[in-house]
């Protein structure tokens, strides 16, 4: 609310997400949201795992595997597929084969209070 809009663009350079994540949204750097929000990508090689930790408790991430195959909790999931995280600290994220991946954190909706 009161905020003024605005329009930014950025340019991120692949090695910015070799076997790291990569923020492109944020509400403190990249690109500005006046959210509780993140966006980051990661290319990550086969065999390599990536750690994810949350910004904020209450937050969830959905995780899209653009291309490529991983494991998150014990769930393999292969090119397009998507798995809602919620109610943990950190993550672990394993590429069986490279991987792109794209990890959108956002607060996450107690429905039962809303």
């Amino acid at each position: 609310r009161n905020v003024a809009p605005r329009y930014e663009q950025k340019s991120f350079p692949l090695e910015g997400r070799r076997n790291r994540l990569q923020f492109v949204v944020a509400p403190d750097g990249a690109l500005t949201i006046n959210q509780d929000a993140w966006f980051a990508l990661a290319d990550l090689g086969a065999g390599r795992n990536l750690s994810y930790g949350l910004h904020l408790p209450a937050n969830g991430v959905y995780l899209l595997v653009i291309e490529g195959k991983v494991e998150v909790g014990g769930h393999t999931l292969g090119r397009r597929d998507a798995l809602g995280i919620w109610d943990t600290e950190r993550f672990i994220v394993k590429a069986l084969e490279d991987a792109q991946l794209l990890f959108i954190e956002v607060p996450m909706q107690d429905w039962e209070e809303a």
